[in-house]
């Protein structure tokens, strides 16, 4: 039996239209998220996943990173393709230029704390069913466009989400592309791993990135050539959203609602209003303790 080759269920297309939002507070965090921030061209592109590309592309990836300049490069019909890091900014609407500083560990506690994160701050290990409605929602979303992991673990803030989500939420302009190539490079594994030989299961991690740079560089002559590939499409399953007991909507809105107690304040004890959110506050003081950084 030959190998197969499956798509990891994430990198999804996380556009939501306000306007099907039943919870009216959402909104303005759709719509900062659809339209205002850095990465809302990385979280709304739509593109059709074509199977026969994405297979000859990812089973021939590798890295040909050179010293700071993290790349990749692979094959589709007998031609190199390369991708860099201000390729996966270009594509995916990041800045290009006048890069800032990742925030530090004091940094992103900091973070937390103002958005009251509803547990012991340890970046290690941080949980999206910790944080109040609107910051579970937004979280929610980067865990399923940006999560270098399945459904199964979107419930984690790693590493790579809290950057991203610091730095959207401050406008900060950090390397993103370089970022999520590096992502993208650890989760490749090995050359022979991704064979499509004999009892061999290939799982593609960010199809939907991938598809999108491939669409960005195939010539329209390799564009007739995939023409009839099988596709997918980077959406989640209606159901991955739903359950029938709870009655929750897309992205979970209704269970983040469910958690917040009578009385309790919606989000840095001020009522959510019709502007995007907010920059956090960088003057509160941190407390001190040992805090170790994950390298998801």
């Amino acid at each position: 039996m030959v190998g197969t080759f499956t798509l990891a269920q994430t990198n999804y297309h996380g556009y939501f239209n306000p306007a099907d939002c039943p919870v009216e507070r959402f909104k303005p965090w759709i719509r900062f998220l659809n339209e205002q921030c850095f990465a809302s061209t990385a979280i709304t592109a739509d593109v059709e996943l074509q199977l026969d590309p994405l297979r000859d592309y990812y089973s021939t990836l590798f890295n040909s990173t050179l010293v700071d300049n993290p790349r990749v490069t692979g094959t589709i019909r007998n031609k190199n393709i390369q991708i860099t890091a201000d390729d996966v900014n270009r594509i995916l609407g990041f800045p290009r230029e006048n890069f800032e500083e990742v925030p530090t560990k004091d940094e992103l506690i900091q973070f937390f704390q103002t958005i009251q994160y509803q547990g012991v701050i340890k970046l290690s290990k941080m949980l999206k069913n910790k944080l109040v409605p609107e910051w579970d929602y937004f979280f929610n979303t980067m865990a399923k466009v940006f999560a270098p992991t399945t459904s199964k673990s979107f419930n984690n803030i790693t590493s790579l989400l809290q950057i991203i989500g610091f730095c959207i939420t401050h406008n900060r302009r950090i390397n993103f592309g370089r970022m999520i190539l590096i992502t993208i490079i650890k989760r490749l594994g090995t050359f022979a791993s991704r064979q499509l030989v004999v009892d061999n299961s290939v799982l593609c991690y960010y199809p939907r990135f991938l598809m999108l740079f491939l669409n960005d560089t195939m010539t329209a002559e390799d564009k007739a050539f995939y023409a009839n590939s099988p596709t997918e499409q980077p959406h989640p399953p209606k159901d991955y959203y739903e359950d029938p007991e709870e009655e929750e909507v897309q992205f979970h809105m209704t269970r983040a609602e469910s958690r917040r107690k009578p009385g309790e304040p919606f989000l840095l004890e001020e009522p959510i209003t019709d502007e995007p959110p907010t920059p956090v506050h960088r003057n509160q003081e941190v407390e001190e303790g040992e805090v170790v950084r994950s390298d998801d």
